[in-house]
Order: structure tokens, then C-alpha cells, then sequence
């Protein structure tokens, strides 16, 4: 395996993550959404709102990007 297939292989590791986790918090969100019967938009009070499960897929998200970073620079360090 070359130095651009393993950059490559994590890259899309990254995207893939980060697509699954985007993925899961919107339709965790319109799921909460309709089985309520509010609008998708309408950010709830309460533990099962949509802002909550966004924030968890950016939060996740950074977390990610911060690590694939750090692998990065160590790569190549």
C-alpha cells in the first residue's frame, strides 16, 4: 500500500463517518418529528429534539476530523 492509498483510504473513511453520522441524526430527527406530528424544523424542549442529535453528529464530526488530522501529521512526521 503507497503513502496516497492509505491518504486516500482515510479520506474516504472520514467522508463515510462523517456522512453516516449527518445520516443518523436527521432521520433520528424527522422520525421524533413525525411520530410528534410537528414540523422537521421545529427544535423541542426535551432530551429527543433535533438540535440535541445535531449537535451530537458535529460534535462527532470534529472528533473525527481532529483524529484524522493527528493521524495525518504523525503520518507524516
Amino acid at each position: 500500500m503507497n503513502d496516497d492509498s492509505i491518504i486516500k483510504n482515510s479520506s474516504m473513511l472520514l467522508a463515510y463517518l462523517g456522512g453516516l453520522g449527518w445520516g443518523s441524526a436527521y432521520f433520528y430527527g424527522w422520525g421524533v418529528s413525525a411520530y410528534y406530528g410537528f414540523p422537521w424544523w421545529y427544535v423541542g424542549v426535551g432530551p429527543d429534539n433535533i438540535a440535541r442529535s445535531l449537535f451530537h453528529a458535529i460534535s462527532l464530526m470534529a472528533i473525527f476530523i481532529i483524529a484524522w488530522g493527528v493521524g495525518i501529521l504523525l503520518f507524516f512526521l
